[in-house]
């Protein structure tokens, strides 16, 4: 369910990025999205829990959200 609701915001973002590469120009556009992602990526990293996840090997992963975030998952059956 999470991720249709997800895929909604797909079209919008797509519209909003086009209108903001009519508006800027391409090449300004990426560079400024270059800029944002430099940004947000050393915040992303202090989560303790991402950090985490990203060291584990891939078999260790399985179930790791649902281990870490109980109460964001529920068993079907």
């Amino acid at each position: 369910m999470a991720a249709f609701l997800s895929s909604l915001a797909n079209p919008f973002g797509v519209i909003i990025a086009g209108w903001y590469m009519h508006w800027l120009g391409v090449i300004p556009f990426a560079v400024l999205s270059g800029i944002a992602v430099i940004l947000v990526a050393p915040v992303l990293l202090c989560s303790w829990h991402l950090k985490n996840a990203l060291s584990l090997e891939e078999v260790e992963m399985q179930g790791y959200y649902a281990k870490t975030y109980p109460d964001a998952f529920t068993e079907r059956g």
